[in-house]
């Protein structure tokens, strides 16, 4: 899950403190034969400490050059911990909302990262800022955190491979219009109106053909839908 990199010449800024934490992530990632017979929950934990002993060491003093890419590092691992305990009842989107204030963290975290002036366009050729925030997003269904996340991503004109934050606020809109209908601000979505599955391929650069699963209420069961829900079908102009 952790696929960011430290910044180049990070050890020599910040000295050997860095080895420690080096060794946390590679055993979380490796499983390093001297970690014995951790678990992988006891590996996280290990990582996690480390790493939080790290930045409340390191955070004020960092240099904009290593501040951004160590913000991605803690999002990518918040990001692990919201993913981990939604293994718990898997296939259960209700399952997101114990994870409130992971994604509302999630949020405070990419705000700055954004405001670093160096990260704004950034062109990556694999998953980061933009796929954090737009699963966040997509999970995270309290009204007012996800649409902060949108603000964050509609905000932050960036590339990731072929996907562009255009494509992702177009998607996002899409199912928060989906998901919120008929309800206010105040309401918790229902099970039955939670997007689950997603399959998202390109047209051309303005177009997106969006798959989409829900479950099916008991009255459309009732009138013979499938009980194991509903693929829906759309195409999305960015």
């Amino acid at each position: 899950m952790i696929t960011t990199n430290y910044p180049m010449g990070l050890e020599l800024r910040v000295g050997s403190s860095l080895q420690r934490l080096t060794a946390a992530l590679a055993d979380l990632l490796y499983q390093n034969k001297d970690s014995g017979k951790k678990t992988l929950v006891e590996r996280m934990m290990n990582w996690k400490s480390e790493f939080h002993a790290f930045m409340s060491t390191h955070r004020n003093t960092l240099s904009p050059q290593d501040r951004g890419p160590m913000i991605l590092i803690e999002l990518w691992t918040e990001l692990s911990d919201i993913i981990y305990a939604s293994l718990n009842e898997p296939l259960d989107e209700m399952s997101y909302d114990s994870s409130l204030p992971r994604f509302q963290r999630m949020n405070e975290l990419a705000a700055p990262y954004l405001n670093l002036a160096e990260q704004v366009s950034m062109f990556s050729t694999k998953p980061m800022l933009l796929h954090v925030l737009y699963f966040c997003a997509t999970k995270c269904r309290d009204w007012h955190t996800r649409r902060e996340t949108l603000r964050l991503v509609r905000n932050s004109p960036r590339r990731e491979g072929f996907w562009t934050s255009s494509h992702f606020v177009a998607t996002l809109e899409h199912v928060f219009k989906q998901e919120s209908a008929g309800l206010t601000p105040d309401d918790v979505v229902p099970r039955t109106s939670r997007i689950g599955k997603m399959h998202l391929s390109p047209l051309d650069q303005s177009k997106i053909n969006l798959w989409y699963h829900r479950p099916c209420t008991s009255e459309e069961v009732a009138n013979g839908a499938d009980i194991y829900g509903k693929w829906t079908n759309v195409v999305i102009s960015t």
